[in-house]
């Protein structure tokens, strides 16, 4: 017992800490993982449940918002717009600064598009491309698909600029 005896436990006390946070984190990405496999299955609820708890296990991870995202991609899928509504906007709420913020705020304007808000939904979109530091002038020419046509003019060019921006789709614009 002194001074060496002091540091050896210093050092065993710090490579315990470091491991139980490494096993947490490794915790953390395994449930992600599998809520996310689940989604990709088409297992709605189930994902749901996974990323659910992952965000109530997790709150402050790096994959937080990401989580809270998909919660509200599972509702949209499953076509729960009011729902996945909601979750969008505790992504935009909670994480405003998040990598997820640009696709709630898409997807947000989807499902009130899908429950016939459309003027709520242009208004989304439209922060959206405020958001994204992107301005829409009078020579856009966009020759999308079925849908931009019934929504006609401006909206439907902000639609497309929107969906572009989120997935990076290059077959939306033909």
């Amino acid at each position: 017992s002194g001074p060496d005896s002091a540091n050896k436990t210093s050092r065993l006390d710090t490579a315990q800490v470091n491991a139980a946070a490494r096993r947490k984190l490794e915790e953390a990405q395994r449930l992600y993982d599998s809520a996310y496999r689940d989604y990709v299955k088409g297992q709605y609820a189930l994902a749901q449940q996974g990323f659910s708890q992952y965000v109530q296990t997790f709150p402050e991870s790096d994959l937080a918002d990401n989580a809270q995202y998909w919660i509200g991609e599972c509702n949209y899928s499953q076509k729960k717009y009011e729902e996945a509504i909601q979750v969008f906007q505790i992504v935009l709420t909670q994480y405003p600064d998040g990598e997820k913020a640009p696709g709630a705020l898409l997807k947000m304007s989807y499902a009130q598009l899908a429950l016939g808000r459309t003027p709520a939904a242009k208004e989304n979109l439209e922060r959206l491309l405020v958001m994204q530091g992107l301005v829409l002038d009078d020579r856009l020419e966009v020759r999308t698909q079925a849908f931009v046509a019934e929504l006609g003019g401006l909206f439907g060019a902000l639609l497309v600029v929107g969906h572009r921006l989120f997935f990076g789709l290059q077959d939306v614009l033909q």
